[in-house]
């Protein structure tokens, strides 16, 4: 007699893991269709071996050569079993694959043995037979199927350790488990006839390898339906070869605020869908507001573009709505430009985050030179990592001389940090700044160099009335912010009028609410504010005298634009005269020529900066400077 109820669960357990698999056999490459087919076997031997059984059982209702098919059907399966998982375990572990074909052709000769073997057995009886009184009889090789399997499991383990440099040591673990884990329940199984539990020996490690290995490479994601980021990277870790490409939506926070929750995951719905008619199995979905594609074709990647646009436009007509949602794709050619999927990754958000706030720039391209301008960057933030201490020769600040235009005396300097002497030489102060803003470093490079300006105007007091310095929006938003610039000036025994803090026109954008309580709280300690780079961005006359500023400094872009007309020229003085008249003074940055000092001259302005009185000068070369122009 034997009990079936283990064969039964193993093959109703098998069926639903099959049909799982079967959902995203499209997408699967050789590997997965390995594990895929070893679970097909798994479900179907057990369900043989049910029927099998059951003609062991009831040997007088059937033929007897209907009972030896069925019987040598499920043999034949119990050989086919091990050697896929051996296969298999051979593709995923064997990352060069040197001799394949003579690995094949060890890997299958036992299992041509063995097959030969069962087909002979209907005449020889060696591993089984039926007669007319006694049903099923086991033969003399009866546990053959055993020693195939032990072959097969031992080949498994081998394979696995000649690779384990190739695995990590989770993928190591499992497959070396995978056959202990056979041998163990094999073994009850030969000691205990009673219960079937072939099917379990065959099922077991079949579970352990997808619950640990395989439902970690193939998942959709449930709100979207398009492949998740974890298979993305399985894919491009296989040396893929094409265009990938990071779709963003930029403003995500403020569409889930103007559209709210409910309708902006409608929106990200229909977007996937839109995406998946394009890209089809190549679309990923990366997180709340990005998707990733893979394709050859930029026009298609151009046409996926259009067709996102016009999905927007519809939710927003059906809602009735306004929403502006800027959406942003950056394309990396690989192995071009990126040669792994981190690698990739980075370039991409590098690029998304250049476009950020520009709707002129919805696609761009990774350029040929791109990985060599990574490496630079990533030279920059190691520098800067390494020498941002107090004591660093290599970051130094440099002096803008600023005049007075009435009077043509130095009155104050503006103060530049300089990156020098680098691994790649002296580094631009934009350059190293962008690198440290994207990087998290501006908050601590801002505080240095306040500490060298500060140190500076101790060691050389009464030189110019006040030195200005830039501090960035984060640095602001710090709670500790005020304390953090009011404990260094005690620190040099400094009034606060020596110091101008610079901010820029960004704090217009959606910093102001947060720090404007901070400039105002400074500015009651006694120090000067002077607005940045005006003409740039987004600032507009109310907000500016609506803060205590001092000094609204033209950008040094300006000049060159007001020369161009009359009409230009006009404007410059109105606006100059508007802010005199609300007691601001006005900086003119970007002095080249005699003709544009001279219309700075009829402007009005009180200060002048630019390269035609002086370039940027070390703090010796400064303090060397005559001290009128």
């Amino acid at each position: 007699m034997y009990n079936v109820l283990g064969e039964i669960c193993i093959f109703i357990l098998s069926g639903i893991m099959l049909f799982n698999l079967f959902m995203s056999f499209s997408i699967y490459d050789h590997i997965h269709k390995l594990f895929f087919f070893c679970t097909l076997l798994v479900f179907l031997s057990s369900f043989t071996n049910i029927i099998s059984i059951y003609c062991i059982l009831n040997f007088g209702k059937f033929p007897i050569p209907v009972c030896t098919a069925i019987t040598t059907f499920y043999f034949i399966q119990l050989g086919l079993i091990p050697y896929l998982f051996s296969l298999y375990g051979y593709n995923f572990a064997s990352e060069k694959h040197r001799n394949k074909r003579t690995i094949y052709a060890i890997l299958t000769f036992p299992f041509i043995v063995y097959f030969l073997f069962v087909l002979l057995n209907v005449k020889t009886g060696l591993l089984f037979y039926y007669d007319a009184v006694n049903g099923y009889t086991r033969g003399p090789f009866k546990n053959i199927t055993y020693i195939l399997s032990s072959i097969y499991a031992i080949g498994i383990i081998i394979i696995v350790l000649i690779n384990r440099n190739y695995l990590t040591p989770r993928v190591t673990f499992v497959f070396i488990l995978y056959p202990l884990m056979f041998f163990l329940i094999s073994a009850i199984q030969f000691f205990t006839t009673y219960f079937v539990m072939v099917g379990t020996a065959s099922f077991a490690p079949l579970l352990l390898i997808y619950l640990t290995i395989q439902a970690d490479l193939i998942e959709y994601d449930i709100n979207t339906n398009l492949l998740t980021e974890r298979f993305l990277a399985h894919s491009l870790s296989k040396g893929y070869k094409g265009k990938f490409a990071v779709i963003s939506i930029d403003n995500f926070n403020a569409v889930q605020v103007c559209l709210g929750v409910e309708i902006t995951n409608a929106l990200i719905f229909d977007l996937s869908k839109g995406i998946a008619r394009i890209f089809n199995k190549n679309a990923f979905h990366l997180s709340s507001n990005r998707f990733a594609v893979l394709s050859d074709d930029i026009d298609k990647v151009k046409n996926l573009m259009i067709a996102m646009n016009s999905i927007i436009e519809k939710v927003k007509k059906e809602n009735d709505s306004r929403c502006m949602v800027n959406i942003h794709i950056a394309i990396v050619s690989m192995p071009e430009n990126a040669n792994s999927y981190h690698a990739a990754m980075c370039a991409a958000n590098r690029l998304l985050l250049k476009t950020r706030g520009k709707d002129s720039e919805c696609i761009v391209l990774c350029p040929d030179n791109y990985v060599t301008q990574i490496t630079r960057e990533t030279t920059i933030l190691n520098t800067l990592k390494r020498e941002l201490r107090f004591d660093s020769e290599q970051i130094q600040v440099f002096f803008r001389p600023i005049y007075s235009k009435k009077t043509g005396k130095l009155l104050y300097a503006e103060a530049l940090p300089k990156l020098l002497d680098t691994e790649i030489g002296d580094v631009p102060s934009y350059e190293f700044i962008q690198v440290a803003e994207n990087s998290g470093l501006i908050d601590n490079l801002g505080i240095l160099l306040f500490e060298k300006v500060c140190r500076f105007i101790s060691e050389n007091h009464g030189f110019v009335n006040a030195i200005l310095i830039n501090f960035s929006a984060l640095h602001m938003k710090k709670p500790s912010a005020i304390n953090d610039i009011l404990a260094v000036l005690h620190r040099y025994s400094l009034p606060p009028s020596s110091i101008i803090i610079e901010m820029s026109e960004s704090i217009f954008v959606d910093e102001l609410v947060l720090i404007r309580e901070k400039i105002i709280e400074l500015a009651k300690n006694g120090i000067m504010f002077c607005l940045d780079s005006f003409g740039t961005s987004c600032s507009n006359f109310a907000n500016i005298v609506e803060l205590p500023f001092s000094i609204v400094k033209f950008d040094s872009i300006m000049l060159p634009n007001v020369e161009k007309s009359n009409e230009a020229s006009r404007i410059f003085i109105s606006l100059v005269n508007a802010f005199k008249e609300n007691k601001l003074n006005v900086l003119v940055d970007g002095i080249e020529n005699a003709s544009q000092y001279e219309l700075v001259k009829q402007s009005g302005a009180d200060y002048v900066q630019g390269i035609l009185f002086s370039e940027p000068l070390s703090p010796k070369d400064f303090l060397a400077i005559e001290k009128k122009i």
